[in-house]
């Protein structure tokens, strides 16, 4: 059962948190895949018959066997019992591997530019994993591509899109993440636009970024949380405008409820805050228990005990200030971290 919880810790939290502004920055990536300890806190272990992130040493992290997840609040979320959405209609159609550079779309009467990577080899009767990667503030589609480079850890299953934001007042494109923001519309049109010429299954959607793009992702995920199967928001910068969603008045507005892989460097204090906000947010809506059991691997990884199987939360720190982990200054891997954990949800989909 889908449910929300109370959040007056939170709320009043997200009211003394200040705005700030978030930057854009990311480095290519080595490192190891996620696995579960052997130990374990809270009730939990690396059988983990209560349905966390589970895997076996040294592997790739896999979804456990799932139980309900944890105690409840009294009121429902408003969203619907999940689905599966299946393939896209683009299957069986045509279409070159490679970087396209020069995508752009009409969102209400605005050109959007974006970019696009289909991967070598790439199979139109097989439906691949769909990510979205986000860019951080100052940045663009093309500094998402060239410094997360999510796109060297898909091994040939996935799609990727990456998106650039408008200029703002400023001059910086910066993403809009209010609930009205043609940037949601934006993203349903690329969404839209891959599933129509490619392969997809749409069961297997998936959405990163870092800074303000993981603002951004983390909206997403509560806002389009009825087609986006996972997220993985790095640093988030969040306040009490723009994450509104675990306010009382608009929490029944999340479509949803999603997998989460949090992460943030513990010498970015600026934001911690809003790190902890959507790490617990997450956490408490997808029904998990507060405890968290270490992993093996990525050091400094911690999952949520007894989330809903479909619905994991992970949360990861590490000793680095405000730029996306690069696997070289610390043991932390970004990029890897995030496909590992985007590959471990499997397909066909199981109704949440």
């Amino acid at each position: 059962m889908l449910v929300s919880r109370p959040w007056p810790s939170i709320v009043g939290s997200l009211l003394a948190f200040c705005a700030f502004a978030c930057g854009d920055d990311g480095l290519s990536l080595t490192g190891g895949a996620p696995t579960m300890n052997t130990t374990s806190s809270g009730g939990s272990s690396a059988s983990n018959g209560g349905g966390g992130a589970t895997s076996g040493m040294g592997g790739d992290a896999t979804l456990g066997g799932g139980g309900a997840g944890g105690s409840g609040g009294d009121a429902p979320l408003k969203a619907p019992e999940q689905y599966n959405l299946g393939s896209s209609s683009g299957c069986g159609t045509d279409a070159a591997s490679g970087l396209d550079e020069t995508l752009s779309i009409d969102v209400d009467g605005t050109e959007r530019t974006y970019w696009r990577l289909v991967p070598d080899g790439y199979d139109k009767n097989v439906a691949h994993g769909l990510v979205v990667v986000l860019h951080g503030s100052g940045g663009s589609g093309q500094t998402a591509y060239e410094k997360f480079k999510l796109q060297n850890q898909g091994g040939g299953d996935f799609v990727y899109l990456y998106p650039d934001a408008l200029p703002a007042a400023s001059g910086e494109p910066r993403w809009e993440t209010a609930k009205d923001s043609d940037d949601y519309a934006f993203f349903d049109a690329i969404v839209a636009k891959a599933e129509s010429e490619l392969c997809v299954d749409r069961d297997r959607l998936f959405v990163t970024g870092f800074s303000l793009g993981a603002r951004f992702t983390s909206m997403l995920g509560c806002f389009r949380g009825d087609v986006i199967r996972a997220i993985a928001p790095g640093a988030p910068g969040m306040n009490a405008q723009s994450l509104p969603l675990v306010a009382e008045t608009t929490a029944g507005d999340c479509r949803g409820e999603v997998g989460a892989w949090v992460f943030w460097g513990t010498d970015d204090p600026d934001h911690q805050e809003g790190a902890e906000l959507v790490r617990d947010y997450y956490s408490q809506i997808n029904g998990c228990d507060p405890t968290r059991t270490p992993l093996a691997s990525p050091a400094g990884c911690e999952a949520y005990d007894n989330c809903p199987s479909a619905r994991p939360v992970t949360w990861c720190t590490y000793a680095l200030n405000h730029q996306w982990p690069d696997g070289q200054n610390v043991g932390y891997n970004g990029q890897k971290a995030a496909m590992n954990f985007f590959k471990s949800f499997p397909t066909p989909y199981m109704p949440r």
